[in-house]
Order: structure tokens, then sequence, then C-alpha cells
């Protein structure tokens, strides 16, 4: 009889076991440790390393939601290798470890803001980085512009 007086209070101590261990902070499962990214206004481009290498970019929205096309009209993805370029910049995937983000001057006079939402292959885990670029403060102005004349011949 004392063994079954002991069986609850072990399956109890054995469940408080491991969900101690079930409910450990999941970062080292992330496929970059940056969440957001703030980028001057001029043209720039940024490296964001990567920690694992079975990563795709799913997708790309604005802030308020919408879908960011590339340059033909398609929405933005990158499986594998390549580039994706948008109407404002590109998205380079040249190494496994890591995503390149190219974007031009922002002129439009109000921060620029997009997400990327990175998956694996078969859409098991996704996470999102928020990149976000600043209006560009540095205008250049043509004060004078000379053109070499040159003498008509007879």
């Amino acid at each position: 009889m004392k063994l079954t007086d002991a069986l609850p209070t072990l399956l109890l101590f054995t469940v408080i076991l491991f969900c101690g261990t079930a409910c450990e902070d999941g970062n080292d499962e992330r496929f970059s440790f940056t969440e957001e990214v703030r980028i001057e206004g001029d043209l720039n481009t940024i490296e964001i390393p990567m920690t694992r290498t079975n990563w795709i970019v799913a997708s790309v929205t604005y802030f308020d939601g919408g879908i960011m096309t590339d340059e033909y009209g398609y929405p933005v993805r990158l499986e594998g290798m390549g580039t994706v370029r948008f109407h404002w910049g590109s998205i380079i995937r040249d190494k496994s470890n890591a995503l390149t983000i190219q974007v031009d001057d922002n002129f439009e006079g109000r921060e620029r803001t997009m997400i990327i939402n990175l998956s694996t292959a078969k859409g098991l885990y996704s996470e999102q980085i928020v990149i976000r670029q600043e209006p560009c403060t540095n205008f250049y102005q043509i004060e004078s512009l000379s053109i070499p004349w040159r003498k008509a011949t007879e």
C-alpha cells in the first residue's frame, strides 16, 4: 500500500519538473538576435547576422499591413540565395548566415518602415525583423553650373 500512496506524489513531482524545463526562454531558437534596425536616411547598406541557416524571407510587409511588391509587381519573397529589388531598396542573401538590406535615399519626408517576415522552409517557425529608415537630412543644392561653350567654326 505504501507504493500506491507514493505514486501520485511521484507523478506530481515529475510533472512539475518537466513544466519548469518547458518554459525556457526561446532566444536561442531565433534566426537573428536583431528585432529592429534603424537606418539613416541616406543611401545605406546593412548586414544582419543570422544565428541559423535554415530560413527564408517569407514576405515583406509595410507597417500598416500592406504587402510589399518587387519591381515586377510580385510579393517580395526570397527562398535561398539571391536578390530581390523593391521600389526603395533591395534584400540580398549572398551568405547563408546573413541578410543584407540596401536602401535608397529617403526623400519622402517621413520615415520608411518595412517588416521582414522570416520563416523556416516548411513554415513551422517564423519571426519578424522591423527595418526603419529615417528621412534624408543631407540635401545637395547646385549653386552654379558652368558649361564650356565651343566657338562655332567657319
